[in-house]
């Protein structure tokens, strides 16, 4: 469900067509014949091993408002969370990688309110100008 939505707003953009194969999608590029693949993480420690990546991705953007998709920010905010509720936040951040270079990053989580459950920006209500970081 997730991997469905990164690619209709940004991975579609792309013109490239997923195929879904268990919990890693493989995406085949039309017009570079390279494979796409697509990542969830859901644990902080996970997220923090692949902070190197995250931030060379970072320096290749060039949106200005990508600070809050940053993993500056999103790793902060998960360990405030964690420091203020005595519980991880519950992460689903969504990654896509063009052999070793992670070209593109979701950061979102799930939310609890009033017994519900919605899936949203990582770091909300903080963060702002919530999207994806995406190699330009």
């Amino acid at each position: 469900m997730i991997v469905r939505h990164v690619a209709t707003t940004g991975v579609q953009q792309l013109g490239w067509m997923m195929q879904q194969t268990g919990n890693t999608t493989v995406t085949k590029g039309e017009s570079s014949g390279d494979d796409l693949v697509a990542r969830t993480i859901t644990s902080v420690n996970n997220l923090e091993a692949i902070a190197p990546d995250w931030r060379a991705l970072a320096e290749r953007q060039t949106d200005p408002l990508s600070y809050f998709q940053s993993a500056d920010w999103c790793l902060s905010w998960c360990h405030a969370a964690h420091a203020a509720t005595g519980r991880a936040p519950d992460i689903i951040v969504q990654t896509f990688w063009q052999g070793e270079r992670l070209v593109c990053i979701v950061p979102l989580m799930v939310e609890r309110k009033l017994g519900l459950k919605r899936v949203v920006a990582l770091g909300m209500p903080e963060s702002q100008y919530s999207g994806c970081m995406i190699d330009p």
